[in-house]
């Protein structure tokens, strides 16, 4: 039997597509978590690619990398995603009404900048109406203008 060569995994370069068929939970909760861990929000737990190790060796050799940083995988920030579905949402409105998305996620993007929705829905990746519009539907305050104006009114109450 011949012996086979050693086989040369080329590093990743450039972005990586991923396509998925429908745009359910499961798709909506991959990519929802993707750009959660992209952004900082979430850390990658389950993910063998990026918390996963492997032993190289023998057990006593204490050799045991992270498989991200010992094979070239393509990075998280490089992934890109395209899906088809037979419901005309976006993935992200696939997610909210599936209820992959929470309202903490919008939160946190609303605390980091301060209540500033635009940089807040730039943030996202969507628009400030449809960020207003999911304010709306989870109840959270709009930050600065409803802050002011409860400001006002019991600054009013107070001179009374």
């Amino acid at each position: 039997m011949p012996v086979a060569k050693q086989a040369e995994i080329v590093p990743a370069e450039g972005k990586l597509g991923v396509l998925l068929v429908g745009l359910g939970a499961v798709s909506t909760t991959f990519i929802a978590g993707v750009e959660a861990i992209k952004k900082g929000f979430a850390q990658p737990i389950g993910s063998l690619t990026q918390m996963g190790t492997i032993r190289l060796g023998k057990r006593t050799d204490n050799r045991v990398p992270l498989i991200k940083d010992f094979l070239p995988l393509a990075q998280l920030k490089d992934l890109v995603f395209g899906a088809w579905d037979i419901f005309p949402d976006s993935a992200y409105d696939a997610a909210l009404n599936a209820g992959v998305l929470e309202k903490e996620l919008l939160g946190r993007a609303l605390d980091k900048f301060n209540g500033n929705q635009t940089h807040a829905a730039k943030y996202l990746d969507i628009s400030r109406k449809a960020l207003r519009y999911r304010m709306e539907k989870f109840g959270l305050s709009r930050k600065g203008i409803e802050d002011e104006e409860e400001l006002d009114r019991s600054e009013d109450a107070h001179l009374k």
